[in-house]
């Protein structure tokens, strides 16, 4: 997947509400926040290797996208 604000691919991010990928950058910028997107769903990295993300870790990723804390 590309990241609809930067094109950078292959790196983990997360479905924003319009159904649009956004990568992790972009998030941690703020540059998402500032066009009105909110995390719904984590997306992993495209690699060729499984990593098993917890589902807390999962949940906290999502809620630093959303700038919220737990």
């Amino acid at each position: 997947m590309r990241c609809v604000i930067c094109g950078q691919g292959y790196v983990d991010g997360a479905i924003d509400g319009f159904g649009d990928y956004v990568c992790v950058d972009c998030w941690a910028s703020g540059e998402a926040e500032y066009e009105g997107r909110e995390a719904v769903e984590f997306v992993e990295a495209d690699v060729p290797y499984y990593v098993d993300y917890p589902s807390e870790s999962v949940a906290r990723f999502l809620d630093a996208c959303n700038r919220k804390r737990r």
